[in-house]
């Protein structure tokens, strides 16, 4: 009988853990973060397996309403230029693209808001200091929330 019990009691922590791993979502391997004008940090990672082309967007150290918040983006490439696509207020939107070797950052206009578009550029430094799965694990902190 304590045989049995101890088999059941590892069949289940091997069941439970290979549960906890198809619930993780696969993330790229380095986080690449940019810097801008008016302080501006822009954060990205891809988000799941390559074939979906999606990134996180993370928007930092700025005075504007999505700072401090990371937004799930569809990558669609061509010709050598990337647009990075999200949903805001039920409509596509471009938040971010990659033309002749420069990324720039689209944020819907505020009062008193900094210029749209905005340039970024990569900085290896904060690049360093970003892990991927904390980074989503932000993300996923953030989704919860909205709920």
């Amino acid at each position: 009988m304590k045989k049995l019990l101890s088999i059941t009691a590892v069949l289940c922590s091997i069941l439970i853990s290979f549960s906890a791993a198809a619930q993780q979502t696969e993330m790229g391997k380095v986080c690449k973060t940019y810097r801008g004008e008016e302080g501006l940090i822009v954060t990205t990672a891809r988000y799941g397996p390559d074939k979906n082309n999606e990134v996180l967007i993370g928007i930092y150290d700025i005075d504007h309403s999505w700072a401090g918040k990371i937004f799930k983006a569809k990558v669609e490439s061509y010709n050598g230029k990337a647009d990075y696509e999200i949903t805001y207020k039920g409509k596509a939107y471009i938040i971010m693209t990659y033309r002749n070797n420069n990324y720039e950052i689209y944020l819907p206009k505020e009062s008193n808001m900094q210029k749209s578009p905005m340039y970024i550029a990569y900085a290896k430094d904060l690049s360093d200091n970003c892990t991927p799965n904390k980074f989503l694990q932000e993300y996923k902190e953030q989704q919860k929330a909205k709920k």
